[in-house]
């Protein structure tokens, strides 16, 4: 099974030369924080579309209000709203 990880490394250089003589770096598993990250992502997909579907409702709602409403100003503040 595939894991995501983060490496980080940094050379090691010969004084005299410049040459790299080594590299030192790290290695950190990352894949529990990419899976939370990813349930998250989900989550808040999944938030967003029920606050669409609510607020579409409310919409429709007021639409309605609107249109059976015989006070303009009534009318006026419903299709504003």
């Amino acid at each position: 099974m595939y894991r995501w990880h983060l490496f980080r490394a940094v050379p090691i250089r010969d004084e005299a030369a410049g040459t790299i003589t080594r590299w030192f770096g790290t290695s950190t598993d990352i894949n529990e924080q990419r899976e939370a990250q990813e349930r998250q992502r989900l989550l808040t997909q999944e938030v967003s579309h029920r606050v669409k579907n609510s607020l579409a409702l409310v919409a429709a709602q007021l639409s309605l209000q609107a249109r059976a409403s015989d006070n303009d100003d009534a009318r006026t503040v419903l299709m504003d709203a």
